[in-house]
């Protein structure tokens, strides 16, 4: 998504004009002017931030910028990933100009999941609006659409209408989160690529171009731990058949903390799963033989990374070390508890949120095997890991060691996690690579992970 990479663009001015985005933080679109050597001129759209440190947006953009490097060197000489040639990672410019803001180019003519699903929505409500005349999408409230089939589950289970989703029976959630995908069609993405499609031919070529994109997506959130994958945080360019990810406030496994701790390790929902198949499926027949495209993207993927662990771990997750993230810094200490005072040099735990306690596919205790061992078979961060470990600079005790430069310690130790294979063979590497994509799967498109989800996250679409 980089706009004209091959040439160097020369800035010429920015338009007069500038629209206000209606949201929380407001805000501003404008349309900067360019030209190239050839003379030729270029227009691209950024949004101006002030509210938020886009140093984090610019470090997962340089780790996807990274990883199609390596994944484009490596192309030319071996053969079993040639047919990925024409795949990568979707990036885009982000340009910091202060601790709390900076610019971000617009990813133009690429709507996002919630766009499709509301036009969905318009298209097939009873009784035809203006709006939806026009086709415009109608505003959809999924926390409502959430809150009614979840009165309808409490009410036939004899519940409390008041009782709140971290308490509930997880038969009654489960209910809740199949009722509610039973009124969104599974078909919905490919449908709308269908229609983009100028032949059976390109359509075919769209959807291979699509599942590889979303095959190297989710292993690449999932190597960074990316969290918050919302609708309106995936956008889809029907043109080039890409998933693209936007907004990485959360990302390095803090989904896991929230109020409603995130419990998938990357987003693979029905609507991305119909288009995408299943891994277990080893012939490839459901739906579009593409099952297994999918598998050799994500572990390509993943693959690749590990072959370039360090530079991913180190230098461009590793320098927020040596200038943490403003976001790391506002969390309040009072989260999480401190070390006795008089052993202080002993790990700080997070508290295990209660909603998870049900659903650890260990059942030993998560302290008891090693972070890469618990990521490996859970696709989730335990709580113990999002922690540095007993050493820490300028023989401080660990109290006094600054809030901020430990939390940036512990996303680098947890990214070397998931990318480190100690002393295998490349055969066992495979193995390994192959086996985690399954059980990373099965974690995604778990039903009893899914019916936990943030309503917002509107897991059923």
């Amino acid at each position: 998504m980089l706009t004209h990479p091959a040439e160097p663009m020369y800035f010429d001015r920015v338009s007069e004009m500038l629209r206000i985005i209606g949201s929380k933080t407001r805000p501003k679109l404008l349309t900067m002017h360019f030209h190239t050597r050839a003379g030729a001129s270029i227009s691209e759209q950024y949004i101006f931030k002030g509210s938020e440190d886009l140093r984090i947006d610019e470090s997962v953009m340089q780790a996807f910028i990274r990883l199609n490097r390596v994944m484009g060197s490596q192309q030319l000489h071996a053969g079993h990933y040639r047919q990925f040639a024409q795949s990568e990672l979707a990036v885009y410019n982000v340009v910091p100009t202060a601790a709390y803001g900076g610019m971000i180019q617009v990813v133009a003519r690429a709507p996002s999941l919630f766009t499709l699903y509301s036009q969905h929505c318009a298209q097939h409500t009873p009784g035809d609006t203006a709006a939806s005349t026009q086709g415009k999408p109608q505003p959809v409230g999924l926390q409502q659409i959430f809150a009614d089939h979840a009165k309808q589950a409490l009410a036939k289970a004899g519940l409390s209408l008041t009782l709140p989703p971290s308490k509930w029976p997880q038969a009654v959630a489960e209910k809740v989160y199949n009722s509610l995908r039973n009124t969104v069609p599974s078909n919905l993405l490919h449908t709308r690529l269908m229609r983009s499609a100028a032949s059976s031919a390109h359509l075919l070529i769209k959807t291979q171009r699509l599942v590889q994109s979303i095959g190297m997506a989710s292993a690449a959130g999932y190597v960074l731990g990316l969290g918050d994958r919302h609708l309106d945080n995936l956008l889809v360019d029907l043109n080039s058949a890409q998933l693209v990810h936007i907004d990485f406030n959360v990302c390095y496994d803090f989904g896991g903390v929230s109020q409603i701790p995130e419990q998938v390790p990357y987003r693979m929902t029905p609507v991305l799963a119909y288009m995408c198949g299943s891994p277990h499926d080893s012939l490839g027949k459901t739906p579009f033989a593409m099952s297994r495209g999918f598998a050799r993207a994500f572990a390509s993927t993943l693959q690749f990374a590990r072959m370039d662990r360090d530079v991913l771990a180190n230098a461009v997750v590793g320098r927020s070390r040596f200038r943490p993230f403003m976001e790391w810094s506002w969390i309040e200490e009072q989260r999480v508890c401190e070390p006795p005072s008089n052993d202080p040099t002993l790990t700080v735990n997070l508290p295990l949120p209660s909603s998870l306690s049900d659903i650890y596919t260990l059942e030993e205790d998560p302290k008891s095997v090693s972070t890469q061992e618990y990521i490996e078979r859970t696709g989730l961060c335990p709580p113990h890991a999002f922690w540095p470990p007993q050493d820490v600079p300028m023989n401080l005790s660990f109290t006094e060691v600054p809030f901020g430069w430990r939390l940036a310690h512990g996303a680098v130790d947890r990214v070397h996690a998931r990318l480190q294979f100690g002393a295998l063979s490349s055969a066992s590497q495979s193995e390994r690579v192959r086996k985690q994509t399954v059980s990373l799967w099965e974690a995604a498109t778990s039903t009893s992970r899914l019916s936990r989800m943030f309503a917002g996250w509107a897991s059923w679409i």
